[in-house]
């Protein structure tokens, strides 16, 4: 499965992103945060 590619950033390697770009992709692609796996209730694991 083939997906479209966004152009590459311009950035170093070794520097990383500069402040603008990192809130510039967080605009664009939000925080980089996952969402923690659903669990069953304490009473449910107890049945």
């Amino acid at each position: 499965m083939k997906t479209t590619q966004e152009p590459r950033q311009k950035h170093s390697r070794h520097r990383g992103l500069t402040q603008a770009e990192v809130e510039a992709s967080r605009q664009k692609y939000g925080l980089n945060l996952l969402t923690p796996p659903k669990r069953s209730p304490w009473w449910k694991l107890w049945l």
